[in-house]
């Protein structure tokens, strides 16, 4: 019999008290700061100019579902299964948005939304609730970018293999959403990403153990059993 899933559901219920409190508490953090900071904006909004690359990407609120998609992504945090890698976690994901929470103070950017848009279905609930600013950069595309490596980092296995090939293809689409849906112009998708990716790399680098990383992932299978 293949108990390859038992481990993996270990993982996901280690040390649940903790997450129980501490993924909430960064979702209120991450949404709460992107709320206020749009709404009280310290100084003008300004325009990036439109590339080739925006003029060419037709509007397409079709692809609204992808855009929300990443909320799909979430559950890849339960794939911390030891206090270390919740705190890297938490860790990382705090660096990134302190850093986009910045540039949404010091340069607000006005995304290149439609005057008139689709007020009904899912896309109609994003214009009303999300305003046309905190564009630069993508913290849309940080996010997914830092949700795709934390998956590949604590993976491993086929399980692993799965997540090289799934998560770039869907932060690609994710990508082409955030232009057809007119959330971002291009420039804000590279600086996301890239945010996103130091964001994990610096997190698992700070007082990194010099244990092996199969040693490691040995660690947070014991761990999966519920001890601390």
């Amino acid at each position: 019999m293949d108990n390859r899933p038992v481990p993996l559901l270990r993982i996901a219920l280690a040390h649940w008290p903790i997450k129980l409190w501490l993924f909430p508490a960064l979702a209120i953090f991450y949404g709460g700061g992107y709320w206020v900071i749009q709404r009280h904006l310290c100084r003008p909004p300004i325009h990036f100019p439109m590339l080739a690359i925006d003029r060419w990407v037709p509007f397409s609120p079709e692809w609204i579902g992808v855009y929300q998609s990443i909320y799909l992504m979430l559950p890849v945090a339960f794939l911390a299964g030891t206090r270390d890698e919740l705190r890297r976690f938490a860790l990382g994901l705090l660096g990134f948005t302190l850093a986009s929470f910045a540039c949404f103070i010091v340069l607000p950017v006005c995304g290149p939304r439609l005057a008139s848009c689709p007020t009904a279905g899912m896309y109609g609930f994003l214009v009303r609730n999300d305003l046309p600013f905190n564009t630069f950069p993508s913290l849309h595309m940080a996010a997914a970018a830092y949700f795709c490596c934390v998956a590949i980092q604590l993976t491993s296995g086929r399980l692993r293999r799965i997540c090289i090939v799934v998560f770039p293809i869907w932060v690609l689409l994710i990508a082409c959403s955030t232009m057809a849906t007119k959330q971002h112009y291009f420039v804000d998708i590279p600086s996301g990403v890239l945010l996103g990716w130091i964001a994990q790399r610096v997190a698992w680098r700070v007082g990194r153990s010099n244990a092996p990383r199969r040693q490691q992932r040995e660690q947070r299978a014991e761990s999966g059993s519920g001890s601390v």
